[in-house]
C-alpha cells in the first residue's frame, strides 16, 4: 500500500506484460456520490497523456462492493 485517502487506496504494483511500476487505486462504490459525475471523470482521465500529469490505463468494476 502506498497511501490511504477519503475516497480509496492506492497500491504499488507492476505491469505483466511491460514490468513497468504502476499505480492501482481502488475506489469503494459506496464512497461515490454522483456515479454518473464519477464516470465522467473517467472519461476525462482516459484522454490525459502528459509525462507530469496522472495517466490511466484501465478501469475494472467488480460486482463485490
Amino acid at each position: 500500500m502506498l497511501g490511504e485517502g477519503t475516497y480509496g487506496v492506492v497500491f504499488k504494483a507492476k505491469d505483466k506484460t511491460t514490468k513497468e511500476e504502476v499505480a492501482i487505486k481502488r475506489i469503494a462504490r459506496e464512497k461515490i456520490r454522483n456515479y454518473q459525475r464519477f464516470l465522467n471523470e473517467i472519461t476525462a482521465l482516459k484522454t490525459l497523456d502528459h509525462p507530469n500529469v496522472i495517466k490511466l490505463f484501465e478501469i475494472f468494476e467488480d460486482e463485490d462492493d
